[in-house]
């Protein structure tokens, strides 16, 4: 099978986990398909009055990529160009290439792309739609027009959360499917040897470019907590010093270690340092670092948060009421005592049946193989 992956969102030099769930998405199929990337950007540094153009072409293993970025331009006449070029590009790299399905992550601005590519070439389109609340996105007239005519005209649109699921379906008259997000089941293991210390090793992974990641919960939470800890903390963006501040200034930051942004290869030796797993997210459609730490065996505490609510058990570890110092505090202050009654090998055999690479590819496939048969 032909696929082509559109996106907007994948990860680049000033945020390397930025649309990362897609970049492993789209190297997971091409295990098994012939892939073709197309990424479209719209940033630059400097606005131009003429739309600059930069394609750039590349194999990655077994991807096609093709990495388009296009300068910015004047307002409301910069998202229509934008669109527009990205869309005449696409269609020149059609020529060569005859897919059979175009899965598109989000619905502005790749949906949008994926619907006309359906109207000029008959073939079927599939919506990823990853934003947990739809209409929060919508930024202009024109904006929610295109959005939510490529939302209704998808052949599927897929959701990664029954609750995220919820809060579109009144957008489109199908029904949405859900496929969770994966974890690689051959590269996140667990640490057969890990030993607990003295002190209790906690982690937290996000990114900083807002507060939703909720690290001002964790890190409030534990600056009441009496036990011996060292907390974890990887991730990086524009509020990454402030956090280090509020550490200091909860008398917290030598019981704090800030790694920064880390390579995503570099995740699984971070998880077994950890004897727990922190997800205090104030929203999340999923959540794919809380999976990525059960697969690695440690069991972890989970805010209401959205996705997390589909992937707590009660022998994983804790789920508690969202946005919440006091829920969190006593849940830490549980998990110290009962760390011991968390099976490593039931939190991971737990993960691989619900959240494996193996299992997203079998419902994709089927889902892509149904569409294709149709048309």
């Amino acid at each position: 099978m032909k696929i082509c992956v559109i996106t907007a969102n994948y990860p680049h030099l000033h945020n390397p986990v930025e649309g990362i769930f897609i970049k492993e998405q789209a190297y997971a199929l091409s295990q098994q398909h012939q892939v073709n990337l197309f990424i479209f950007k719209n940033e630059s540094k400097n606005k131009t009055l003429i739309p600059r153009i930069h394609l750039t072409k590349m194999t990655d293993l077994s991807l096609n990529i093709h990495h388009l970025n296009i300068s910015k331009t004047l307002p409301v006449f910069n998202q229509l160009s934008y669109l527009i070029i990205s869309l005449i590009i696409l269609m020149k790299i059609m020529r060569h290439n005859a897919f059979d399905i175009y899965h598109c992550h989000y619905t502005y601005p790749a949906g949008v792309i994926g619907f006309f590519m359906k109207l000029f070439y008959k073939k079927p389109y599939v919506i990823t739609e990853h934003a947990g609340v739809f209409e929060s996105h919508f930024r202009s007239y024109i904006h929610k027009k295109l959005s939510l005519l490529a939302f209704k005209n998808a052949d599927t649109v897929i959701s990664v959360s029954h609750k995220a699921a919820f809060k579109i379906k009144d957008f489109s008259h199908k029904k949405i499917i859900v496929i969770h997000n994966f974890f690689d089941e051959t590269v996140f293991l667990p640490d057969k040897n890990h030993i607990r210390k003295t002190n209790l090793h906690i982690g937290f992974v996000g990114n900083f470019y807002n507060h939703n990641k909720g690290l001002d919960i964790l890190l409030t939470a534990l600056s009441r907590c009496q036990f011996k800890y060292k907390v974890h903390i990887v991730g990086g963006g524009i509020f990454f010093n402030h956090y280090i501040s509020l550490a200091g200034d909860l008398s917290i930051i030598e019981n704090c270690h800030f790694y920064g942004s880390q390579k995503p290869e570099d995740l699984p030796a971070f998880y077994h340092q950890l004897d727990l797993f922190v997800l205090s997210s104030r929203n999340e459609s999923f959540g794919i670092v809380l999976i990525e730490a059960l697969a690695c065996g440690i069991p972890a505490i989970a805010s209401k948060c959205g996705g997390p609510e589909e992937i707590m058990t009660s022998d994983t570890g804790l789920l508690i009421e969202n946005d919440s110092v006091e829920a969190l505090y006593e849940a830490l202050n549980y998990m110290e005592q009962h760390l011991a009654e968390y099976n490593q090998d039931k939190i991971r055999q737990y993960a691989v049946e619900f959240f494996s690479k193996k299992k997203y590819l079998k419902e994709i496939n089927q889902l892509f193989q149904i569409l294709v048969n149709q048309k």
